[in-house]
């Protein structure tokens, strides 16, 4: 899958409009909270079947810190 497609299916998951999500965007510009963060886990679990460590979600502050979450798990696996 590509970045571009994973931004895709975390905006459909997060219900945002599409393009919604920028490397460079904050994620507090989204109104992320710990329901994102479970939307987030669950999706990449679901899609990817890995499992990041919540706290590791909870602490990113830019939409690329998400995206280099999953890269790292593609990585591992």
């Amino acid at each position: 899958m590509t970045r571009d497609g994973f931004l895709r299916l975390l905006e459909e998951n997060l219900s945002l409009d599409a393009g919604a999500l920028k490397d460079d965007r904050p994620l507090s510009d989204i109104h992320w909270d710990s329901m994102g963060v479970v939307s987030y886990l669950a999706l990449v679990d679901g899609h990817f079947s890995g499992v990041i460590d919540p706290e590791h979600v909870a602490a990113c502050k830019r939409v690329s810190d998400l995206v280099a979450l999953v890269e790292a798990q593609l990585e591992a696996n």
